[in-house]
């Protein structure tokens, strides 16, 4: 349930979702309350769908759905009409709106090699372009999430005949998939 349930003014509301009802003999449930977003009438909705993507590797991004609420209508318009080149977005309402942007973590941290750091981040937008006046305004949701890169250690020049000692000379350590 919304314990705001009676607020129809457009923002974000924390902590309003609150969840109840399941119980089990064999678990402990806690529940953590959840956020809820009324978007504006006019404002373009697009919906990530969630991405991973490995360190060091560009995230490769899927729209799964875009639309937004025609206040001179009261109607959902979906937009079909989506294409996405890496991050760039471009969208068509078909009927005089077009929308142009480039999807970007937000708040991202990175390493020491400027690369994106491992971890879960929500995605965001940069150069919001809108042309026409069918929407105004845009909201994003979605995450990406960074895993680990695996490395492959491999090693040369290892032998040893048994002398007493654990001493090896002329071997070289090798480590593939360092960025």
């Amino acid at each position: 349930t919304r314990s705001n349930s009676g607020v129809k003014t457009a923002g974000t509301y924390a902590k309003v979702l609150v969840p109840t009802g399941l119980t089990s003999g064999n678990y402990t449930i806690a529940y953590v309350p959840g956020n809820f977003q009324i978007v504006a009438a006019d404002t373009l909705v697009v919906n990530v769908a969630p991405t991973s993507a490995t360190y060091g590797a560009t995230p490769v991004y899927a729209i799964s759905n875009a639309s937004y609420l025609d206040s001179g209508t009261n109607l959902i318009a979906t937009i079909s009409n989506v294409n996405i080149t890496g991050s760039a977005v471009t969208l068509d309402d078909g009927i005089g709106t077009t929308a142009s942007f480039t999807l970007v973590p937000l708040s991202p941290t990175y390493s020491t090699s400027s690369r994106l750091a491992v971890g879960t981040y929500q995605i965001g937008s940069t150069g919001l372009n809108i042309s026409g006046a069918n929407f105004s305004n845009l909201t994003l949701a979605g995450t990406l999430q960074v895993t680990a890169k695996g490395l492959t250690p491999s090693a040369t020049g290892v032998s040893k005949t048994y002398n007493g000692n654990t001493a090896v000379s002329g071997a070289t350590l090798n480590v593939a998939g360092v960025l």
